[in-house]
Order: C-alpha cells, then sequence, then structure tokens
C-alpha cells in the first residue's frame, strides 16, 4: 500500500510539473513518441464528428483502438488516428472551412493534429471551436489562428520543417524549459533537428507546396470534396486559385 501510495505521489508530481513546462499547447496525453509508437497517449473521442475525410484510397483509421478502412465522407473524431498508404492522398476538411491535406505516407492524430510522420498542408481559415490550431511533432508546436502552412517529418527521422506560405506560425521548440517562441512570417522556413537545434531559414514556396497541388487535382473526382477557394500562394505574390 505505502509503494502504491508512492507512485500515485510520483505521478501527481509528473503531471504538475509537466503543466509548469508549457505542456498545455499539446494534446491531452501529449509526451512525444516516434512513427506513431503510442507514447502521445490517446485524448478521449469527442461525442460529435470534427472532420470528414476525402481520400483517393487506401486510408486507415485507428478509433478507440480498432483499425477501420476510412472512406470518402468518413466523419473523424477527435482522437482518431489516421494513415495514407504510399499512393494515397487525403483532406481532413472541418467544418469552419479549413482543411488539412495529408501528402501519401502519412500518419497523423486528430484533436489538434500531431504529426507522427510524412507531410501535412493546413489552410487554416479562423480559430477551430474549442481553441486555437496546433501541429504538434516530436520537435516542436506551431501553433496558428488562421494561415496557411506546411509542416513535414520524414519517417524514421528527428528532422521537422515548417514552412509558411501565407499568416504567420507560432513554433514553440521542445527543447525544455526556456527555449524561446519563434514567430514564423510568410515565405520562411523553419528546420528543427532533434529537440535541442532549430533554424529559421529562408523558404522556397513553391516546392514546399507542389505536392498539395497535385493532390488537389487528384482528389477533384472524389464525392464530398471541398476544394477551398484558396489553396496555394505563389512565391512572393499574390494568392490565386488553382486552375480547375
Amino acid at each position: 500500500m505505502r509503494d502504491h501510495r508512492r507512485r500515485r505521489r510520483g505521478l501527481a508530481a509528473l503531471l504538475i510539473a509537466a503543466a509548469l513546462v508549457g505542456c498545455q499547447a499539446l494534446p491531452p496525453g501529449a509526451r512525444g513518441g516516434s512513427e506513431g509508437s503510442g507514447t502521445y497517449g490517446n485524448p478521449p473521442r469527442a461525442a460529435q464528428p470534427i472532420a470528414t475525410l476525402a481520400a483517393t484510397a487506401g486510408v486507415s483509421i485507428l478509433r478507440d483502438g480498432s483499425a477501420i478502412a476510412g472512406a470518402a465522407g468518413s466523419d473523424l473524431f477527435s482522437g482518431d488516428i489516421v494513415e495514407t498508404d504510399d499512393r494515397t492522398v487525403a483532406a481532413l476538411q472541418f467544418a469552419d472551412g479549413s482543411t488539412v491535406w495529408m501528402n501519401g505516407s502519412t500518419r497523423v492524430r486528430l484533436g489538434s493534429i500531431t504529426l507522427f510522420f510524412g507531410e501535412v498542408f493546413s489552410a487554416i481559415e479562423r480559430r477551430i471551436v474549442g481553441g486555437g490550431f496546433n501541429v504538434n511533432t516530436d520537435e516542436l508546436t506551431a501553433a496558428v489562428t488562421g494561415t496557411r502552412f506546411s509542416v513535414s517529418r520524414p519517417r524514421g527521422t528527428q528532422r521537422t520543417t515548417v514552412t509558411v506560405v501565407e499568416g504567420a506560425v507560432d513554433c514553440l521548440p521542445r527543447g525544455g524549459v526556456g527555449r524561446p517562441r519563434v514567430r514564423l512570417e510568410a515565405s520562411r522556413a523553419l528546420v528543427a533537428s532533434g529537440r535541442d537545434r532549430s533554424e529559421v531559414q529562408p523558404a522556397d514556396v513553391g516546392a514546399a507546396t507542389a505536392w498539395v497541388v497535385q493532390a488537389h487535382r487528384r482528389l477533384r473526382a472524389v464525392p464530398g470534396y471541398r476544394p477551398p477557394p484558396l489553396e496555394m500562394l505563389r512565391p512572393n505574390g499574390p494568392s490565386r486559385l488553382v486552375p480547375s
């Protein structure tokens, strides 16, 4: 009994310490982990769906410990883990008009987006119900309230790249207490290698967003896909419509 009490006190202290160092920006239970190892935890699923899925094929959804096949129009809930195979692209479509595209070979968890590996492009129109919008990886948290940006994390690496196309993104590296928050403006990129090294540099916006233009073209034939009016920002130029 005494050991059990000590373990409970230790767990309580750990949770308090996590809150003090700013873990409130992460999904409940988030503590890091590579390639969806499970150490991020699994937040409670919301009673109502938060997004719908549009996908070419080959999408799996892990929900409450059970794997199901994703299909165009599937409802998605907070806590769902969505993964595309190497031939598939997908779009997570939120009720407020925001969209997160997934490239092939990408795994994410919904809530605020946790990217385990792969590449996502987010077009966030405004604050999503329940707070702002974050994309989290082991290396950093990118927090936004209305912007267009990409995040990539190659499988098997500890390297995250955030590229801002339009608007601004606040990036918080995961290297412990005292790491400064970085405000990333349009046409800039932040590369985080591990948890103790990050660098801001000019971005090749066209190269960073080329894949999502192709994804859009593939998804146009998918029932329920809602292409947004603005999808890509020309490097050093105004927003434009993607040709239909």
